[in-house]
């Protein structure tokens, strides 16, 4: 059994994660508005603004983030049971809520609409089986892309990465915890490069899959749960940290050296989220997970219409703020109210109530 936590460092209250997390959201909210319109005047946004680090990031921010949540469980039990709770309810919410809302935007009438391939889209998305469905009858035909939430995909990834993390306790008993994650980081990292750059592997699109769904994720998570175990190191040697982080990427910028690249990426995200402290938004609330599981229908929405391929930058901002309002809104009234009391937004709020907050 897991009785605390390993650090007691401020840093792990006093960060900009939450901050990061709402900023790599707002990237692929972005991203999305571009890729699902194919607007010319949109054309910058990949060029600022990268899915790829905005995805990976979360997943080196939830490997450091969920590492420490195992260590301040319980056990197993408690650990999955707040996981389940921080994720399940917003995106059941929003599945069903997307089933039963879009028969607005279907060409299907109701009759026709709640089909089989309805129920296999419901029963498909309710399990992270979002590959299985991914459309609606009738909905989105018109549109470039007829998925209805393309950003689903990385949930079932999240889960099977919160599943990593009891199983590197459990074969940690014997061995430093650190030597586990860096076995299994190098595991990771040379089974993404087989999968992708051997002739063998690389003209499968099963291979492809497992390096995007299983063992990239993995290493940019494993990346988030090293620094994790090496916070004390990484607070004393900051600015070191950065430079390092920043070589890494240069150096995979001219040549690929995937080894390395999730250890860059994640020294650089470390730096920036303990460096100097922003504030702390989260007593705001979360809204990063609001934004990243509504802004795509959304999106896909609008362009049913023909106002956005008139407005474009109208189109982009109005998209950013309606998933905005519908993740404050999903906050408010999902999210929070399924979150422990120990969860650090309720833990601010209820301080700011007694006198004490910032």
């Amino acid at each position: 059994m897991i009785l605390e936590s390993r650090h007691s460092s401020v840093s792990l209250t006093r960060n900009n994660f939450h901050l990061l997390r709402l900023v790599f959201a707002i990237m692929v909210c972005l991203y999305h508005s571009f890729e699902l319109s194919h607007l010319a005047e949109l054309a910058w946004i990949p060029r600022f603004f990268s899915p790829e680090i905005a995805v990976n990031g979360f997943f080196i921010i939830s490997g450091f983030l969920i590492t420490l949540s195992h260590d301040r469980s319980s056990g197993t039990k408690a650990f999955f049971r707040r996981r389940f709770f921080r994720i399940y309810p917003a995106y059941i919410v929003v599945v069903l809520a997307s089933s039963i809302g879009l028969l607005a935007f279907s060409t299907e009438p109701a009759a026709n609409y709640f089909n089989n391939s309805w129920a296999m889209y419901v029963f498909a998305n309710v399990f992270l089986l979002d590959f299985i469905q991914p459309t609606l009858p009738g909905v989105f035909v018109k549109n470039i892309f007829h998925s209805i939430n393309g950003s689903l995909w990385t949930i079932k990834v999240e889960v099977f990465l919160y599943a990593t993390v009891p199983l590197v306790a459990f074969f940690s008993r014997k061995v430093s915890k650190r030597v586990v994650l860096l076995e299994l980081y190098l595991t990771s990292t040379l089974l993404s490069w087989a999968l992708g750059a051997l002739p063998c592997f690389k003209e499968s699109w099963l291979c492809w899959q497992l390096a995007r769904e299983v063992t990239s994720p993995l290493s940019y998570f494993l990346a988030g749960a090293i620094f994790y175990r090496s916070l004390e190191t990484v607070e004393r040697h900051m600015k070191l940290v950065l430079i390092g982080g920043l070589a890494i990427l240069l150096i995979n910028e001219m040549h690929s050296v995937p080894v390395l690249a999730p250890l860059g990426l994640a020294a650089v995200i470390m730096f920036t989220a303990f460096f100097y402290f922003f504030g702390a938004y989260e007593k705001f609330g979360d809204f990063s997970f609001g934004i990243y599981i509504t802004h795509f229908p959304i999106a896909q929405i609008f362009l049913i219409h023909k106002w956005p391929y008139e407005r474009p930058i109208v189109f982009l901002f109005t998209v950013l703020l309606v998933s905005l309002t519908a993740a404050f809104f999903l906050w408010r009234l999902i999210e929070r109210r399924f979150l422990s009391a120990t969860n650090p937004y309720l833990r601010i709020q209820a301080q700011k109530n007694e006198g004490f907050g910032e």
